[in-house]
């Protein structure tokens, strides 16, 4: 018997992926019982004979068997409409969604099992072959050997036991089987029906383009890299700090365990991402653009900040070409169009609109698993896959696109009742969304709509106005963070005015290393280059700096050679008091006295290490 080119590698898998045995009752119960013995199709010909025999034929005959019926239209209508209801249940299971457990595991009594069939005196999973009715299935082990659960008469035997089909096969079903679900998710023009305890509304999209240069350089300033790797590791009092001072909107901005969680990707979107000198000439929707095609070319560590908890020994994975297909997946969401993110996630991996996580879960010897507690370590199975992993990941993914401005959402608190991390009772943060809503910037980002068409009122050039001959700054707009920001370093005295000075500016800093780094903050702020005068300025602040040079055995100081430090120490009588003048510009100083003078010398302006 021949087997013809185009079928000789599904005809391969079938015989790889199923032993004789198995093959044998589905040809016994379906593909000879049901199929062969009643069409009269040219395709079957060959089998005929074989067919009036009593004699189970050969593997690979089987195998060639039930190739052609499955690749022929009408004959895989016939043995689809031969199967029962449950059934049939389990195999548009396998085929849509993904292996499924071949026991239910409810706790049965073995006698209960009526999927699959076994020796009386079997322990072993690789002892299990399906009951008659579902020999078209294969059976597999799928859950790591080292992580399986003692098997007692008190529960069902094989719960490692999975019905699955494999690739090839797989594929040959979904041409012939209608999906489950449609292929495009729920969705409602009207705001949808609230829960009880109401939504919670994201709204991003009027902020980030007006505030994005300016929160930039602050973010760089205030946070380091290694703080931000998954949501919600930031220190909050900090994140706080950043959402009051420009007015950043939260999904949760009322419950304390959550009213950063929006703030906290943004800020590790831009730690990840170029550096603020690459920016400096960008507008706020180049900005938010250049972040969002990180994303979508994978340029960021997404995999280690959404699936933190995922252990799988670094498995070759998908997530490029996931994060690729977010284009085509926002283009799906209509303007002004509510969607139900639960049948998004659903669609998107039945009808692989995104490719899976990984081509193959990683396998026994891999033992992946996700690390929720220290007791409670899933493995990484087609469950776990399904209800934990691939959901969180697009929710991520949609929160990341939240927190640029280009989705909306209705969510509510985030409570997982399967699957939790240490310590919280959810596994991501955005388990709360329930609904999204593509914005104004997402429309721009997909082509859909022109960049003019947002206006942003706040001016686009640089923020603050340095006097090139005063310590005077001018700060552009309205904008209260703009004011909020510049306020840690002057005085405001009057409009959008403010005014430096020695005083004012090394307020909070008791050493040198305090003020080098409060003027490097500064020039982080003011992203630009800065006029003379005012290098002038921080230079005499450095200059004034360890004004003391202690002798090595004595508490004797010698003055730095700075005319207002001698001056200081002739007239001020604080300074008189606690210190005898020795020769060659030297001071005593009592070792009860060495603070109050450090202090003393701080407030007038010179600074001790």
């Amino acid at each position: 018997m021949i087997i013809p080119d185009d079928i000789s590698a599904l005809v391969q898998e079938i015989s790889d992926h199923y032993s004789h045995a198995e093959l044998s009752l589905a040809y016994t119960e379906y593909l000879r019982g049901q199929v062969l013995i009643h069409s009269s199709h040219p395709a079957l010909q060959e089998f005929k004979e074989i067919a009036r025999s009593s004699e189970i034929p050969e593997k690979i005959i089987i195998a060639h068997l039930y190739a052609i019926i499955v690749q022929q239209e009408d004959l895989a209508h016939t043995l689809i409409n031969y199967l029962h209801d449950p059934v049939y249940a389990i195999l548009e299971q396998v085929v849509w969604r993904g292996p499924c457990h071949a026991v239910k595991s409810t706790g049965q009594l073995l006698t209960d099992i009526d999927t699959i069939q076994y020796s009386e005196d079997s322990v072993l999973p690789s002892m299990a072959f399906p009951k008659p009715e579902y020999s078209l299935l294969a059976l597999d082990e799928l859950t790591p050997p080292l992580l399986r659960r003692v098997q007692t008469s008190k529960v069902s035997k094989f719960q490692n036991v999975w019905f699955f089909l494999p690739p090839l096969l797989r594929s040959a079903f979904r041409d012939i089987m209608d999906s489950p679900i449609s292929r495009h998710p729920k969705s409602t023009k009207e705001l949808p029906n609230p829960p009880k305890a109401g939504w919670y509304l994201y709204e991003s999209q009027h902020r980030l383009p007006e505030i994005i240069r300016d929160l930039i350089p602050r973010v760089h300033t205030d946070f380091y890299r290694e703080e931000c790797t998954f949501p919600g590791s930031l220190q909050r009092k900090k994140t706080k700090s950043l959402i009051s001072m420009f007015s950043l909107p939260e999904l949760y901005p009322d419950n304390r365990e959550l009213d950063t969680i929006a703030t906290n990707p943004l800020i590790w979107m831009i730690m990840n991402g170029p550096t603020w000198d690459s920016l400096q000439k960008s507008n706020g929707l180049e900005i938010i653009r250049t972040l969002y095609e990180m994303i979508v070319k994978h340029s960021l560590p997404i995999k280690e900040y959404l699936l933190h908890f995922v252990h799988d020994n670094e498995v070759k994975n998908n997530l490029p070409a996931i994060c690729a297909g977010i284009p085509q997946l926002l283009d799906s969401f209509a303007k002004d169009t509510w969607i139900d993110i639960e049948s998004l996630i659903d669609s998107i991996m039945i009808h692989e609109i995104l490719p899976p996580l990984y081509q193959e879960l990683p396998s026994k010897e891999d033992a992946g698993y996700i690390n929720l507690s220290t007791y409670d370590k899933p493995p990484i199975d087609p469950i776990s896959y399904r209800e934990a992993m691939y959901p969180t990941l697009i929710r991520g993914l949609l929160g990341l696109l939240g927190s640029l401005g280009i989705l909306d959402f209705l969510s509510v608190i985030p409570n997982n009742h399967h699957y939790q991390l240490k310590g919280l009772k959810y596994i991501s943060p955005w388990d709360g969304i329930v609904h999204a809503k593509i914005t104004d910037i997402g429309l721009i980002m997909i082509g859909k709509q022109e960049a003019e068409s947002i206006s942003i009122p706040e001016h686009q050039e640089q923020p603050y106005i340095l006097d090139h001959e005063r310590l005077l700054i001018t700060v552009r707009g309205s904008s209260a963070h703009r004011q909020l920001a510049i306020a840690q370093f002057a005085k405001r005295i009057g409009g959008q005015f403010f005014q430096v000075d020695s005083q004012i500016f090394t307020k909070g800093c008791y050493t040198v290393k305090d003020i080098q780094q409060k003027i490097t903050q500064f020039r982080n702020v003011m992203s630009g280059e800065l006029p003379d005068n005012w290098e002038q300025f921080f230079y005499d602040l450095i200059d004034k700096s360890n004004a003391l040079i202690p002798e090595p055995t004595s508490i004797v100081f010698k003055l730095k050679d700075h005319p207002e430090l001698t001056r200081l120490f002739a007239i001020d009588q604080e300074l008189k008091s606690l210190t005898k003048r020795a020769e060659g510009y030297r001071i005593i100083i009592g070792k009860a006295d060495l603070a109050r003078v450090k202090k003393r010398l701080g407030e007038l302006g010179f600074f001790i290490e």
